[in-house]
């Protein structure tokens, strides 16, 4: 199982990994002034937001059917939301920057920052990355994509200072 909760603010994520006892810690995704996730995040029975946004992406995990991988990030403009929603007990809604079809839909800008993503190859492995060093996204993404990974498709978690990543 995977463990998905928003951890104490003001602990860093080397902390709340120490204090919960975790192997690893990323962030969920991007969230509002209030704490609350930008987009539809759910964790067995807590429904820490119940509404889908724009974004296309959806970490799905902690499956409730041997019929879908353990985890994947689901396209919602290519996979059926309503079939999968209730094959997993777990799920983050954020940017989806890579498509099903590895198509690169980051907006080529001049802004830099460091970011945190979570990528799926083409094995249905999942990769958790951090990248501190600012980069310009589009120009990140294409770095991603012409790795040996064999990247897949690929979800944004968050950017800038605030994207972190821990493992013990």
């Amino acid at each position: 199982d995977f463990n998905l909760f928003l951890y104490d603010e003001g602990y860093t994520a080397k902390e709340c990994a120490t204090k919960h006892n975790l192997l690893a810690v990323i962030n969920a995704g991007m969230y509002d002034g209030n704490g609350i996730n930008m987009g539809y995040m759910k964790q067995y029975n807590v429904l820490s937001n119940p509404k889908l946004n724009e974004d296309n992406a959806i970490l799905a995990f902690n499956r409730k059917s041997n019929d879908v991988p353990l985890i994947q990030i689901i396209d919602l403009k290519y996979q059926s939301w309503s079939e999968l929603k209730d094959k997993y007990n777990s799920f983050t809604q954020s940017i989806r920057m890579v498509d099903l079809m590895g198509n690169n839909l980051w907006s080529k800008t001049e802004s830099m920052w460091s970011v945190a993503v979570v990528a799926m190859d083409k094995k249905n492995n999942i990769l958790f990355i951090h990248c501190r060093s600012p980069y310009i996204m589009h120009d990140f993404v294409n770095i991603l994509m012409s790795s040996d990974l064999n990247i897949r498709n690929v979800m944004y978690l968050e950017g800038g200072p605030e994207a972190s990543m821990y493992i013990n």
